[in-house]
């Protein structure tokens, strides 16, 4: 079964579950990146505005093919309890209704609305896990999260 992981992450917490996921399926890995790169500073207005305004922002250029894949995992940061502005872009721009999706998110305090925001968009998706970034420094009990969600 070949898999893809696509993510988006600003403070590399995401990004570092991700790797850990594609390592473990030996999948490919996708990261996702705006033309207009948030900071800290610009995540805060401008990435909280995109998501009370459901603002797509443009994506540098990315190859995907979504026929390519079995498994598709997506991951992406809580941003005001919810998707990424980016994430949700790439949400939008493929159509991934006939695939067999799981979506993680990692989180600092509160992960929100992020499931049921990724719901409202990916119909078929049925199998969510959230990761608490607070934890991401620990790759062991990473890793043991992974592999019980996983299986």
């Amino acid at each position: 079964m070949k898999s893809i992981v696509i993510y988006y992450s600003l403070f590399g917490h995401t990004q570092k579950v991700a790797k850990i996921i594609a390592k473990k399926l030996d999948s490919d890995l996708l990261k996702i990146k705006s033309e207009k790169a948030y900071n800290i500073a610009t995540a805060v207005i401008e990435g909280k505005n995109d998501i009370e305004t459901k603002h797509l922002p443009k994506l540098k250029k990315y190859n995907f093919n979504a026929n390519e894949y079995d498994l598709i995992i997506i991951g992406s940061p809580v941003w005001w309890d919810s998707i990424t502005p980016p994430i949700r872009t790439f949400l939008m721009e493929n159509d991934l209704s006939e695939k067999n999706l799981k979506f993680f998110s990692t989180f600092g305090q509160s992960n929100g609305h992020i499931f049921s925001d990724a719901i409202e968009i990916l119909n078929n998706l049925e199998d969510v896990k959230a990761f608490n970034s607070t934890k991401t420094n620990n790759n062991h009990k990473i890793k043991m999260e992974i592999d019980d969600w996983l299986g």
